[in-house]
């Protein structure tokens, strides 16, 4: 029996999060894999309910030392804390889902010597402290499992840490293969959304490198020159509160709160991109983004930013790219997406393209193969 921990940062509805529990629901059918997730963050209870039926029969080990360390003195106790837990519960294998938790584990595991992995899931905007140089020593002397959802974080992981790029697993998040069947007429109802009106989405939560801000600008521009009839939905939750209000006052001020919705704390964005005609991204930093692979699913024609990542998934040449620095490159790729009367064949081509790249079995595959190997 293999004794599997899981580390999650904070249960919220992201990407990171998603991706570990189609994994968890996926490994814990096998009998030889006795499954615990510890969680060292902040829990979202409406987003934890909604996991309950597949977290009922799997230990969850609470551990908020860091969170409330206050002096380095406490900090370090901390490490000394979560070692002395991982020794006593004797873990085969522990994956951390997040970049930080990963360097926490993989410095402990210079001690314990388990198999351990190293993720990747962001982008070129590093938000996390850079670890210090004895602990990148130790954590590269750990000798973890490094693994990437991407080839442009995994190239940032190689430099990082100085180490071959052949040495990084690169595997992509994948997403269920489901046939959906949603009463559009009456989701756009519940939203007060006029069936005649365009509907473009922008699934994402509020953080700095989601850039939602230059959205907003371009529909001020469109709606200046009497151009947009439509609505766009900005779905995602806002961590600190703060962004989400400063986006609704601007858009207050600029006197378009008619053609911007915001909706929070959606768990379930698949009746919303049912209804969704343009698929927006902003995004100035990304991992490998869940909505741009949910995007594809649905065959949503999309704009997106361009940054490596998205390259990747797309190839260079895709024709709605728009630089982040010109808000008026936005405008003009929305301007003549709106008059492309063909703009579903965008999309149906882009899935046709792409969307064989993520499909959920090829992630289970490669995650498993790696947990069993020896």
């Amino acid at each position: 029996m293999k004794r599997i921990l899981f580390v999650i940062n904070d249960f919220v509805s992201g990407g990171a999060e998603t991706q570990l529990f189609y994994l968890l629901d996926h490994l814990k059918n096998f009998k030889e894999y006795e499954i615990t997730i510890m969680h060292l963050g902040v829990i979202n209870p409406k987003f934890f309910e909604t996991k309950i039926n597949l977290l009922k029969d799997i230990e969850i080990i609470e551990f908020d030392n860091f969170r409330v360390s206050k002096t380095i003195t406490s900090f370090l106790l901390s490490y000394f804390k979560l070692y002395k837990i991982l020794k006593n519960k004797k873990f085969d294998v522990i994956i951390p889902y997040h970049r930080n938790t990963s360097i926490i584990f993989s410095f402990i595991n210079f001690f314990l010597g388990k198999k351990c992995f190293f993720q990747e899931r962001g982008g070129e905007i590093n938000l996390v402290s850079p670890p210090n140089f004895i602990m990148k020593k130790l954590l590269i002397l750990s000798n973890p499992i490094f693994i990437a959802n991407n080839k442009s974080s995994a190239k940032l992981l190689a430099n990082k840490f100085n180490i071959k790029l052949s040495q990084i697993n690169v595997i992509y998040n994948g997403i269920s293969d489901c046939v959906f069947n949603f009463n559009t007429i009456e989701i756009k109802e519940n939203y007060r959304i006029k069936h005649s009106k365009l509907v473009l989405t922008f699934v994402a939560n509020y953080y700095p490198e989601k850039n939602h801000l230059q959205l907003i600008e371009a529909l001020i521009l469109l709606n200046k020159k009497e151009q947009f009839n439509g609505v766009l939905l900005l779905v995602g939750n806002d961590p600190e509160g703060l962004k989400i209000n400063q986006l609704k006052s601007f858009v207050k001020q600029n006197f378009i709160e008619d053609k911007v919705l915001f909706l929070e704390n959606v768990y379930d964005v698949k009746p919303i991109l049912s209804i969704t005609d343009i698929g927006l991204f902003a995004s100035k930093s990304e991992g490998l983004a869940n909505s741009l692979i949910e995007y594809i699913q649905f065959s949503i024609p999309s704009i997106v930013s361009r940054i490596p990542v998205f390259e990747e998934v797309l190839g260079e040449d895709y024709p709605y790219f728009f630089n982040i620095s010109e808000t008026e490159s936005l405008v003009l790729l929305l301007e003549e997406m709106f008059e492309n009367s063909n703009r579903k064949q965008v999309g149906i081509e882009f899935n046709k393209n792409h969307y064989y790249k993520f499909k959920l079995e090829n992630m289970l595959n490669k995650f498993k193969s790696l947990i069993d190997e020896n």
